[in-house]
């Protein structure tokens, strides 16, 4: 449905006369994106236009928008204003038929990122994909486990992004260094991949 807009001004004499009709504009439906998960399936003839968004954290490292092409020539625009300018825009990525498309913007902002798939020629198969790169937030100790001759931490992780690998960072306390192993460092570093609790002992 199309819809047309007039604007009226009222003060404590009265109100004044009605502006004039806007143009007629039909609403566009937004589809929100989520962070490293495609929408796939997209399809468009020759001028048609498909709106996304995506909402970047505080902290991101980049933001990339990565649009694949199956047949066709969709191009792709990225903005903070809705919608995105074919002239003024954040990035854009225009490249021949048939190609994949990628826009990358560094250090976002946080706050609303809108994507426009705008059709240059009738395309069809292509998949969306945002992805904003955020680091990870700090962990937390929950407990730690007294063993014989050794500790064992277990943590949660933070907020923020998906931690790659934990590194656990033992630093001795102990006043009378002499009386620990000597194959202990004084500050010992392990690393592990998943986030079950690290173990530092006398042999680590």
């Amino acid at each position: 449905t199309a819809y047309t807009f007039t604007v009226t001004a009222t003060n404590s004499s009265g109100t004044g006369s009605s502006s004039g009709a806007s143009s007629a504009v039909t609403p566009v439906a937004l589809e929100a994106l989520t962070s490293g998960v495609a929408v796939s399936g997209l399809s468009g003839d020759e001028g048609s236009d498909q709106y996304f968004y995506i909402d970047v954290p505080s902290g991101a490292a980049t933001l990339t928008v990565a649009l694949s092409v199956s047949s066709g020539d969709p191009d792709l625009y990225v903005d903070t204003d809705y919608p995105p300018s074919l002239s003024g825009f954040l990035c854009r990525s225009w490249l021949g038929a048939g190609e994949d498309e990628l826009c990358t913007i560094a250090a976002p902002a946080e706050g609303r990122y809108y994507v426009r798939v705008r059709g240059y020629a009738a395309y069809s198969g292509a998949s969306l994909v945002a992805t904003a790169a955020v680091p990870p937030g700090a962990p937390s100790i929950t407990g730690i486990t007294v063993g014989d001759g050794s500790l064992e931490v277990a943590f949660s992780a933070g907020s923020g992004g998906a931690a790659d690998s934990y590194t656990l960072t033992c630093v001795d306390q102990s006043s009378d260094r002499e009386s620990l192993s000597s194959s202990v460092a004084h500050q010992s570093s392990i690393t592990s991949s998943g986030s079950r609790p690290l173990e530092i002992n006398g042999s680590s």
